[in-house]
C-alpha cells in the first residue's frame, strides 16, 4: 500500500539559516544583560565596602580624640611626637600595603593597631586631618579653635573609577574649655591636603 505525503515540506536553509540568527542575536542580548547585571552587583559591593571601611574609621578616629585636653596636627608621621599621644594610618607597614591599618598610640600604653590583617586589602586609603576655617574667610585665615576636619578617601585597586571620600568635622570637647589647650595647633600651615598625624592628650578624670 502506498502513502502520499502531501504538504509536508521541511525547514529551507535559508529558513534554518535566519533562525539560527535569531536565536544567536537572543543569546547575546542575554548574555549582555546578565555580565551588565553582575557588573552593578560587583560595583555595589565595591562601594558598600568602601563606605564600611570609611565609617568605621570615623567613628574610631571621633571615640579616640573627641575628649582630648590638646591636639596638635603634623604634616607626617616621622618623626613621631613622644611628649604626647598619637594617631596616624600607615600605608606603609611592614608586610605591604596589604596589612595597612590605623596606629593609636594614647601614650599610657602600647600602640593599638586598629583593622589590621588584610582588612583594607585590594584598597588604598588614605587619612587626612586639619583645621576648620572660620567662615567667612579671613586673612590670614582663622579656625574654629577645637573643631578636627577628617578626611577618608578609600580607593579600590582594582578599578581607578571606583573610590569613596569621607570628609567630617569632629568636635573636640575639652579644648578651649579650660584645659592644657585653647585650640588645636595646625604645624602644617595650613596645608589644603592637611596632615597625616595627629598628636592628642587623653583626658584623663580627676
Amino acid at each position: 500500500m502506498k502513502k502520499h505525503f502531501k504538504n509536508r515540506k521541511g525547514f529551507t536553509l535559508i529558513e534554518l539559516v535566519v533562525v539560527l540568527a535569531i536565536t544567536s542575536i537572543v543569546l547575546a542580548a542575554i548574555g549582555g544583560i546578565m555580565v551588565f547585571g553582575n557588573n552593578i552587583v560587583k560595583n555595589t559591593n565595591y562601594k558598600f565596602d568602601e563606605h564600611t571601611m570609611a565609617l568605621l574609621l570615623e567613628q574610631k578616629i571621633k571615640n579616640t580624640v573627641q575628649n582630648s585636653t590638646s591636639l596638635t596636627i603634623y604634616s607626617s608621621p616621622s618623626p613621631l611626637p613622644t611628649s604626647s599621644g598619637y594617631l596616624y594610618f600607615d600605608t606603609t607597614p611592614s608586610g605591604g600595603t596589604a596589612n595597612a591599618a590605623l596606629i593609636i598610640n594614647p601614650k599610657s600604653g602600647a600602640p593599638e593597631i586598629a583593622f589590621q590583617k588584610g582588612y583594607f586589602k585590594g584598597y588604598t586609603v588614605t587619612v587626612a586631618f586639619s583645621a576648620v576655617p572660620i567662615t567667612p574667610a579671613t586673612t590670614p585665615p582663622s579656625y574654629l579653635p577645637n573643631v578636627l576636619h577628617v578626611t577618608i578617601s578609600i580607593y579600590n585597586n582594582a578599578n581607578a573609577n571606583d573610590n569613596y571620600t569621607l570628609n567630617t568635622d569632629i568636635p573636640i570637647n575639652n579644648i578651649g574649655n579650660g584645659f592644657t589647650s585653647a585650640s588645636i595647633t595646625d604645624t602644617t600651615g595650613g596645608n589644603q591636603n592637611g596632615g597625616a598625624l595627629i598628636g592628642f592628650t587623653s583626658y584623663v578624670s580627676p
